[in-house]
């Protein structure tokens, strides 16, 4: 017997037959000799424990893209291709759970279409023996996922509405950068303008492009580069989903879609082009949002660039203040890792090959 701590038991009564079991607990015939290791349906006996296999529930919620709920949308879901649902959305923007009998099944999610006839499958969920919830974000964009296990891959496909604006130069003056050595973390600003002090005492120009991040630009940045290096397709970019609460969100429209949903690939590959231009960045790794030391407002991280590069040539002193010719780039990193800043290159971890020449940190990362 394949039982779990999670499952439940029946008992075999008078009268009883194996599709009477497994339709009482909701459970498909077959799965249940399956699930007890049955291979002679006419050895069973009264009195006969038999082990029930714990329900999958499938949770799906509705919400717009900043973050109400959608009531009253008018929904059916589809298994095996029969309509077991056709309801509208509570007032929670739920649809009642749906236990999914058979982990073989799939459940499909359709909901009536934005100012056009008719109904459009949004995607589908697999049976199973655990609960997910479907969190269904649209009204504007797509649909975002929130799903429990995480292992299991769920509804992504896109829903019409709305008319979010395209990706292209113009979101690049939308959430700023900082360069202000205050919004950093006391401490790290206080060694930052010690090792700065000393850069510029060794005749080291030093012009800080960033210390402050906020969350959204990373989300612009990061996507703008991975879909203008050909990583990802401009429809597959996942939405901005606000992790702290007061967080902008952000309703960008990367596919650069028509007025029936279809893709304008090359567009948008184009407009992504230009907002990395339009960034700065150049070959330097960018982390995604909430990921980097530049996003959070105690920040620990700065993007300075400095003449001559590396310092190559000048005299620096270091924390203790010993002066350190500066020969190589490894000479300044020594310098730099003294005041506890720390350059890119020597980040713990390093997994991949990144280069990123201006960014200085605590830790590197």
């Amino acid at each position: 017997m394949s039982s779990s701590n999670d499952d439940k038991f029946d008992i075999i009564r008078n009268g009883d037959t194996l599709s009477m079991i497994a339709n009482r607990n909701g459970i498909a015939r077959h799965v249940l000799i399956s699930h007890n290791n049955i291979t002679d349906v006419d050895k069973l006996y009264v009195g006969q424990r038999l082990s029930i296999p714990k329900l999958g529930v499938i949770k799906f919620r509705l919400f717009d893209l900043i973050g109400d709920v959608i009531a009253g949308l008018e929904c059916k879901v589809i298994s095996l291709g029969q309509e077991i649902m056709h309801i509208q959305t509570d007032a929670a923007g739920a649809l009642p759970d749906i236990h999914a009998k058979d982990a073989l099944a799939t459940y499909e999610l359709w909901v009536k279409r934005y100012a056009k006839e008719g109904f459009k499958k949004v995607g589908e969920v697999k049976g199973g023996r655990t609960e997910r919830i479907v969190a269904v974000k649209s009204g504007k964009l797509k649909i975002v996922t929130q799903t429990r296990p995480t292992e299991e891959n769920h509804v992504t496909m896109i829903i019409r509405g709305g008319t979010p604006e395209k990706s292209g130069v113009a979101w690049v003056a939308k959430f700023p950068a900082s360069t202000d050595i205050g919004m950093l973390e006391t401490e790290f600003g206080k060694d930052l303008q010690a090792f700065i002090a000393a850069l510029k005492e060794g005749g080291v120009t030093v012009r800080i492009t960033t210390t402050y991040r906020p969350p959204q630009r990373s989300y612009l940045m990061y996507w703008a580069k991975q879909i203008s290096d050909g990583a990802i397709s401009p429809e597959k970019v996942t939405p901005f989903v606000p992790e702290v609460v007061g967080d902008e969100r952000i309703d960008i429209d990367w596919a650069h879609l028509d007025e029936d949903g279809n893709p304008d690939l090359e567009a948008a590959k184009q407009a992504a082009k230009e907002m990395l231009k339009a960034f700065g960045v150049k070959s330097n790794s960018i982390a995604g949002p909430y990921k980097s030391n530049h996003n959070f407002k105690q920040a620990k991280a700065v993007d300075m660039t400095l003449w001559p590069e590396w310092g190559i040539g000048k005299t620096v002193k270091n924390k203790i203040g010993d002066k350190q010719k500066i020969e190589t780039k490894d000479d300044l990193f020594e310098v730099g890792k003294s005041y506890g800043v720390t350059h890119f290159d020597l980040r713990p971890n390093k997994s991949k090959p990144e280069t990123d020449n201006v960014h200085w940190s605590r830790t590197g990362a």
